[in-house]
C-alpha cells in the first residue's frame, strides 16, 4: 500500500475459457505505474509472492503469459526496429493473427479467463538483416521497449 492506494500483485485467473482451472498469477500492469514503478520494495514483494505461491504465469494487460525468462543471446544486441507480430500462439487454440486474437478475446469485461499466449511469430530486424522468429511475450516487450528508446534517442 502507498497511503490509500493498494497494489494488487496476485490475482486468481482461469487458464482456459470458462475459467474452471483457476491459478494464482502475477499482475504486471500495476508494476509499471506510478508510484509503484521501479520501487525496490514492490519488486521484492512481487518476487516473494511468485516464490511462495509458485506462480507460473503473469497477467499482462489482457493476456496470460508465462513468467519472464532471459532474453535470447541473439536478441540482446540486435533488434533496433520495432518487431512486427504476425501470429500469436494461444494454448488450446493454436496460431491466431493479432486481429483474430482481439476478436476472440476482447478486452476484459469482468471475466476471469484470459487467453494464455505462449509465443509470438514476429518479424525482427537483427544486425544481419530482417528475420522471422518465435518470441516469448517478454522478448517482444523488451524489443518494443528498446525500439522505443532507440527511436526517442534519434
Amino acid at each position: 500500500m502507498n497511503g490509500a492506494r493498494k497494489l494488487p500483485l496476485i490475482r486468481r485467473a482461469g487458464l482456459s475459457p470458462g475459467g474452471q482451472d483457476l491459478e494464482n498469477v502475477l499482475v504486471t500492469d500495476c508494476l509499471a505505474q506510478t508510484p509503484w514503478q521501479g520501487a525496490s520494495e514492490v519488486l521484492a514483494a512481487a518476487r516473494k509472492c511468485v516464490s511462495a505461491l509458485k506462480v507460473r504465469y503473469c497477467l499482462d494487460h489482457d493476456r496470460l503469459v508465462p513468467k519472464p525468462a532471459e532474453l535470447p543471446e541473439e536478441l540482446q544486441q540486435s533488434g533496433f526496429g520495432p518487431p512486427v507480430v504476425r501470429r500469436a500462439y494461444i494454448a488450446a487454440t493454436g496460431w491466431l493473427s493479432p486481429a483474430e486474437l482481439k476478436r476472440r478475446f476482447p478486452e476484459e469485461r469482468g471475466a476471469f479467463s484470459f487467453p494464455l499466449v505462449l509465443k509470438y511469430l514476429a518479424d525482427v530486424h537483427l544486425d544481419d538483416g530482417p528475420r522471422t522468429m518465435e518470441l516469448t511475450h517478454w522478448d517482444l516487450r523488451r524489443l518494443e521497449s528498446r525500439a522505443g528508446t532507440f527511436a526517442a534517442s534519434k
